[in-house]
C-alpha cells in the first residue's frame, strides 16, 4: 500500500493544476500556487456518461429525435454528448462500459464506424481534451426487472437462471420468464406479486417502485455476488477494460444498482465482497506495474458506511486495506441532507479523496439548485464532485461553474428540503431518508415539527432570501405558521414556481449552518379535524442581485 501512495504522490506531482490526479496526493491537496495570493485551482469534476448514447444506437434503443439510427463517423458519435464538455470544469470522463454486456461486446451493424473497438474514441476524446478516462461497471444493473426485450439481459442472465436472486428453475424460466423478455407476451411474470397503490394503469416500472415488496420487487433479476460465477464474471471485465484500454482508472457503481445479495443475506456475505474487492485490486496492481503507473480504483457507494454495510459492502476495511484510491459519496439523490461527512472524516483518516456524488433529480432544472448542492458539498470539505445521469452537458451552465467554489460563492443559490426517496425500490435499503413530504392531523390540536437545513452560503451578504413552500393541499398556508430559528416568519403569499401551489416569504432570518424551520398547523375552523394536511417541499432561494 505505501508504495502505490509513493508513487500516487510522485505522480501527482508532475500532473497539471486541473487534473484529477492531483487530489489524490491526499485529501484536500493541491499544486502550491505560482504566485503568492494566486487561488488554488480545483476544477475537480468527473461526469459520468452512463453508456446509452453508445449503447442506445447499437442495439436499437434510439428514443430521442435527434439521436442517429447509426453512426456515420467518430464526430457524429462526439457531438452527442462528449463536445459539449469541452470548455466547462469537468476533467474526469466515467464512460459506463458495462450495464449489461461490454461495450466491446456490442453489436457492430450501426456503430462500425467507431472503429474496431467503440469505446476508443471516448478515450481520445478525454485525453485530447486533457481529461482523466475512468471505465465505469454497474455493478448489478436490474433495469431488466422491468424492461422486457433481450437488450436488456446479458446472454450469462439468459442461459443461467440459477445466478439470479429469484429462485427459477429452468423450466420456469423457459415458460414464464422468457416469452416476455422476447416480448412474445405482454405478461410480467411477476405482475401477481405486486401488491401495489394504485389504479392499476401505472407503467410498470411505476408499479415495482410502489411495490409492497420494496427492493425484492427490483431484485428478483439481479445477479447473486454469493455465486462465484458472478463474481468472476465482474472479474472479468476490469482485466479486459485494463488490457484494452489507456484508461487512468476503474469505477465500481454500486449505487447501480445496490442489490447484491438474496434480500437479508447481506453482511453474512461481506467477507465474499472483500474477496472480490481484493482480487481487482491485485489485477489493479499488476496492470499498473506492467505499464509502469498505476490503475485508480474508485467506486460510488451509498449514502453512510452503515448503509453500505447494509448491502454488503465493507467500504471501511477496503479503504484501510489501501486498495481504494478514492470514493464517490453517495447516490447523489439527497444532496442537501445525506452525511457526506462520514465518508470524508473515512477519507482523511486513510489519507483518500473523497468526492461528492450529484445525480440528476428534477429540481436540478433550476441551476441555483445545482450550485446550491454544489456549494453545500464542498463546505462539508469534498475533494472533488461527481455528476450522475448529468446527460445533456449542453442544458447545464452550472458545469462551467462547480469545479471552483469561489466562482459559486457569489452566484444565487437555491438549497431544498431533501424529498424522501425510499419508495424507489432499488435503493430504499441504501437510501438516506429525506424529511418530506410531511403530513399533519390536527384532531388532538395544533401539530408541529421541525424541519431542518443547512445553507453554505453567507446570507448575511445576500440581496434577498425568499423561502418557498408547497402543499398538497388548497388553502394550507391559512392554517399554518412559520418560525425560522425561532424568530416568527410572515404569513406566505401565492407565488410563481414549476407547479402549481408555491407560496412563500422574504426573511432575513436563515444563516450559514443548520437551520431550524418550524411549522405549527391549526386544526381547521370548519371541515373535518383528521384530513390529513401535507407539507410537499420547501425551498430556500438566495439571491445577490
Amino acid at each position: 500500500m505505501q508504495d502505490r501512495r509513493r508513487f500516487l504522490k510522485q505522480t501527482a506531482a508532475a500532473a497539471t493544476a486541473t487534473t484529477l490526479l492531483p487530489a489524490l496526493a491526499g485529501p484536500g491537496c493541491s499544486p502550491e500556487p505560482e504566485q503568492p495570493g494566486q487561488r488554488r485551482p480545483m476544477k475537480r469534476v468527473i461526469w459520468n456518461n452512463d453508456g446509452d448514447d453508445l449503447a442506445g444506437v447499437a442495439q436499437e434503443l434510439v428514443s430521442r429525435p435527434h439521436w442517429p439510427k447509426r453512426f456515420d463517423n467518430v464526430d457524429q458519435y462526439l457531438a452527442l454528448r462528449l463536445n459539449d464538455l469541452k470548455g466547462t470544469h469537468v476533467n474526469g470522463l466515467a464512460h459506463c462500459g458495462l450495464a449489461t454486456i461490454p461495450h466491446w461486446e456490442l453489436p457492430r451493424k450501426h456503430i462500425q464506424a467507431l472503429g474496431p473497438d467503440p469505446v476508443q474514441p471516448a478515450v481520445k476524446f478525454a485525453h485530447d481534451n486533457n481529461m482523466e478516462f475512468f471505465f465505469s461497471i454497474r455493478m448489478n444493473d436490474v433495469h431488466c426487472a422491468v424492461y422486457p426485450g433481450v437488450q436488456y439481459w446479458t446472454p450469462l442472465k439468459l442461459e443461467n437462471p440459477h445466478l439470479l436472486q429469484s429462485r427459477i428453475t429452468p423450466e420456469r424460466f423457459q415458460e414464464t420468464f422468457v416469452p416476455w423478455i422476447k416480448k412474445e407476451s405482454p405478461d410480467h411474470p411477476h405482475d401477481a406479486l405486486l401488491e401495489y397503490w394504485g389504479n392499476g394503469g401505472e407503467r410498470t416500472i411505476d408499479r415495482f417502485r410502489n411495490s409492497s415488496l420494496g427492493p425484492i420487487s427490483f431484485s428478483w433479476p439481479a445477479y447473486d455476488y454469493a455465486r462465484p460465477e458472478v463474481r468472476n464474471h465482474f472479474l472479468g471485465v476490469v482485466r479486459e477494460a485494463c488490457r484494452r484500454y489507456d484508461l487512468e482508472g476503474i469505477e465500481l457503481d454500486w449505487c447501480r444498482h445496490p442489490l447484491l445479495f438474496r434480500y437479508g443475506q447481506e453482511r453474512r456475505h461481506l467477507p465474499v465482497m472483500t474477496d472480490l474487492i481484493q482480487r481487482i485490486h491485485q489485477v489493479l496492481e499488476q496492470r499498473g506495474k506492467q505499464r509502469g503507473r498505476p490503475i485508480l480504483l474508485s467506486m460510488r457507494v451509498p449514502d453512510s458506511p452503515d448503509l453500505a454495510l447494509g448491502v454488503g459492502l465493507d467500504v471501511e476495511d477496503w479503504v484501510a486495506r489501501g486498495w481504494v484510491d478514492f470514493l464517490i459519496a453517495g447516490f447523489g439523490s439527497l444532496p442537501y441532507s445525506f452525511p457526506v461527512g462520514e465518508w470524508i472524516r473515512m477519507g482523511r483518516e486513510h489519507g483518500i479523496p473523497v468526492y461528492g456524488g450529484l445525480s440528476w433529480k428534477h429540481v436540478f432544472d433550476h441551476v441555483e439548485a445545482i450550485r446550491g448542492a454544489a456549494y453545500r458539498l464542498w463546505d462539508e470539505g469534498v475533494d472533488g464532485l461527481h455528476t450522475f445521469n448529468f446527460l445533456d452537458p449542453a442544458r447545464y451552465d452550472s458545469l462551467h461553474e462547480i469545479g471552483e467554489p469561489d466562482v459559486l460563492a457569489g452566484l444565487d443559490k437555491m438549497y431544498q428540503i431533501d424529498l424522501d426517496r425510499k419508495r424507489v425500490g432499488y435503493m430504499n435499503e441504501s437510501l438516506w431518508p429525506g424529511q418530506l413530504p410531511l403530513s399533519f392531523a390536527t384532531q388532538a390540536g395544533p401539530a408541529r415539527f421541525d424541519l431542518k437545513l443547512k445553507i453554505a452560503d453567507r446570507p448575511e451578504r445576500a440581496a434577498s432570501i425568499r423561502v418557498e413552500t408547497r402543499w398538497a393541499n388548497s388553502g394550507a398556508d391559512g392554517r399554518v405558521a412559520w418560525r425560522v430559528n425561532g424568530e416568527g416568519q410572515p404569513r406566505p403569499r401565492p407565488s410563481g414556481g414549476d407547479r402549481p401551489g408555491w407560496s412563500g416569504w422574504e426573511t432575513r432570518d436563515v444563516r450559514y449552518g443548520e437551520n431550524s424551520f418550524l411549522v405549527t398547523v391549526q386544526p381547521p375552523e370548519s371541515g373535518d379535524p383528521s384530513e390529513l394536511l401535507t407539507l410537499e417541499e420547501l425551498r430556500v432561494w438566495i439571491r445577490y442581485g
